[in-house]
């Protein structure tokens, strides 16, 4: 890591480039402000990790600076009356002034300490899958060791990481990311997930973007606010990973059930043993084929709709959506036709990999519900989309179309909610609400609409 100083101006850039040089350069930036060194200018996409600085809590916070790329810049702090230094913490939703008065707790599962979990880890699990293909589970130490408030005392938190390896060559997609929390004592399971946590920028965006359109939609997401739900809200999620977008519905949801079908039997045990899943009465999984399942529990309905919300979230060990869950005329096609959702607010959605053309599954999807009420049709992208004339903010933002999407096809709803204009602005004005009864740590007004756009005409 090189510095440089610049003329006239106490300023200095840090050009680094790995996790190894990030991490340093988070270290010395943390240090440089604790001992009232130069305040931190950084990009709108930059993040501060604060946490109380030991011995020190009158002091204000020690705060660890992670940038996305390659640029840090250190300037001067303007005099405060306090004598002490100002952060302003940007893309972590936190601000702090003075003495370390926070506005808002940090996301657990921010973007800024991926490092953590994306480094070599220790190896729990190494399962063949049926299907062609292995899988591994691996262990990551976790810097921030706030347990949840059900935790038992000594409880530690770690990572852990879900990966496929394909029959041949390699992959390095990784398929699903929790954090756990590992009880010292207790009865069984002593390692759980914990719900709120989603580290992957694609579960947060699924289960914001499902749970909000189903709020648009007039599904019984919002009444949990009051404690007045008069129905359960019944949710099919076809593939496991590590259930962490599963838990998180049902642990933000007191009245939500969700039915898990996982195809690979090594699957729901790594979860289980491994990724800290915990089945519970409104929780549900279990090994069968997602497609047959949807079809099976169509027929013994009567052709009344038993789910709100069928989402797709399933994968070869390349990487890819098996055919039989998006094309026309398949299983889950016909079970859709046949009245899988309910037919006044429902929604079927699936995470695809950025490279995929989501007219294909979209018309499916539409067609299979087409005498049903199919509604509007969209898809989201994980990432944040980048604006072309924002030559800064380029530098530190991930290029459009390089994050997962998310297709949405719905059924029933609103008669004028017909536009993406239309569907933006609810969607906007759901997510605050939905985000506050499921006491998201993330904000889903900004994810709910990220890349979103209509495959009509593609």
């Amino acid at each position: 890591m090189a510095t440089r100083p610049l003329r006239r101006r106490r300023r200095q850039v840090l050009r680094f480039g790995g996790a190894a040089a990030l991490a340093a350069a988070g270290a010395a930036a943390a240090a440089s402000l604790a001992s009232g060194g130069p305040a931190l200018s950084l990009p709108p996409s930059a993040a501060v990790s604060c946490m109380p600085s030991p011995g020190r809590q009158a002091a204000g916070s020690l705060c660890a600076v992670r940038v996305p790329l390659r640029l840090l810049v250190l300037q001067p702090p303007p005099p405060q009356p306090w004598g002490g230094s100002k952060v302003r913490c940007l893309a972590g939703r936190a601000f702090f002034s003075g003495r370390g008065a926070a506005v808002q707790k940090l996301d657990p599962g921010r973007a800024d300490i991926n490092f953590e979990y994306l480094t070599p880890g220790r190896q729990l699990i190494d399962l063949p899958l049926d299907n062609g293909g292995s899988l591994q589970v691996t262990a990551h130490a976790a810097s921030e060791q706030t347990p949840p408030p059900e935790a038992v005392p000594g409880s530690k938190q770690e990572w852990r990481v879900l990966r496929f390896t394909p029959p041949k060559g390699t992959t390095n997609l990784v398929q699903s990311v929790t954090k756990v929390s590992m009880a010292p004592r207790g009865p069984e399971p002593r390692v759980q997930l914990q719900r709120e946590v989603l580290p992957l920028a694609y579960t947060k965006s699924f289960a914001s973007i499902v749970l909000t359109t189903l709020a648009v939609l007039g599904a019984p997401v919002l009444p949990a606010a009051t404690g007045e739900a008069k129905e359960p809200l019944r949710i099919l999620c076809i593939g496991l990973g590590g259930g962490s977008v599963p838990s998180f519905f049902t642990g933000g949801l007191k009245h939500c059930e969700v039915d898990v079908v996982e195809l690979e039997p090594a699957v729901l045990r790594a979860a289980t043993e491994a990724m800290g899943f915990v089945r519970t009465p409104r929780l549900r999984a279990l090994v069968d084929d997602g497609a047959l399942f949807a079809l099976r529990a169509v027929e013994a309905g009567g052709g009344s709709g038993p789910y709100h919300a069928v989402l797709v979230d399933a994968y070869d060990a390349a990487g890819n959506v098996p055919s039989e869950l998006w094309s026309s005329n398949r299983l889950l096609a016909q079970a859709l036709g046949k009245g899988l959702l309910y037919k006044q607010c429902g929604l079927v959605a699936t995470n695809f990999l950025p490279h995929v053309d989501l007219a294909a599954p979209l018309s499916a999807y539409k067609s299979a519900l087409a005498l049903r009420g199919a509604g509007i049709g969209f898809s989201i992208q994980a990432n944040i989309p980048v604006d072309e004339q924002d030559e800064i903010l380029r530098l530190f933002e991930p290029e459009q179309d390089t994050g997962n999407r998310i297709a949405v096809q719905t059924c029933g709803g609103p008669p004028e909610l017909a536009t993406i204009e239309q569907l933006r602005e609810r969607l906007l004005r759901a997510a605050a609400k939905v985000g506050e009864v499921t006491r998201s740590p993330f904000k889903m007004e900004d994810l709910v609409v990220r890349g979103l756009r209509s495959w009509e005409s593609a």
